[in-house]
């Protein structure tokens, strides 16, 4: 929800129309989904934590940014959306980590990273095509991440499972052969 916030507002600040489409429709499918969960979650009050968190979160981002002279507010938004978007890589950069100690990628879904190195190679080019450097560069810092990821399956296959696209056998295929 943080870093859809800036980037909304990026979209808003660049009079970007796909980011602010985009951007508007994932906050409110994320609105509804935490609605959601809030109503079945029986322990609301960690819930409340977060959502004040972040809410607290994007406002100092916010008065950050207006705190600059109009020249270079755009520039700052779009730095704070892309910074916020790579440190969000924390949790796949974990996820790598424990592959490596673990020695397989049994739990890192394949076709989740397919699908997200797809997503992440079209706004990628977007960034490129349009002339945005932040959305350029935070997402080659996510395609950087989903080949080391994907790289991972022929180096640490999953144990019980066929990598598809690669077709790469599970490790407990080649232990019985």
């Amino acid at each position: 929800m943080i870093i859809q916030a800036f980037w909304l507002r990026h979209g808003w600040m660049t009079n970007d129309t796909t980011q602010i489409l985009i951007n508007s429709m994932n906050i409110s499918v994320l609105s509804c989904y935490i609605a959601a969960y809030a109503y079945y979650q029986p322990k609301r009050k960690f819930l409340i934590g977060q959502l004040i968190s972040a809410l607290l979160i994007i406002k100092c981002a916010f008065l950050y940014v207006d705190s600059h002279d109009s020249e270079h507010m755009e520039s700052a938004m779009g730095t704070i959306a892309a910074g916020a978007q790579i440190l969000g890589l924390g949790g796949r950069i974990y996820e790598i980590n424990r592959a490596i100690k673990m020695g397989t990628t049994e739990y890192i879904p394949a076709v989740m990273q397919f699908a997200v190195a797809a997503l992440m190679a079209q706004w990628f080019i977007f960034g490129i095509v349009t002339g945005n450097k932040f959305i350029a560069i935070a997402n080659i810092a996510g395609l950087i991440t989903s080949a080391v990821t994907i790289n991972l399956y022929f180096r640490y296959p999953p144990l019980t499972w066929t990598v598809p696209i690669f077709n790469i056998p599970p490790q407990n295929s080649k232990k019985q052969e």
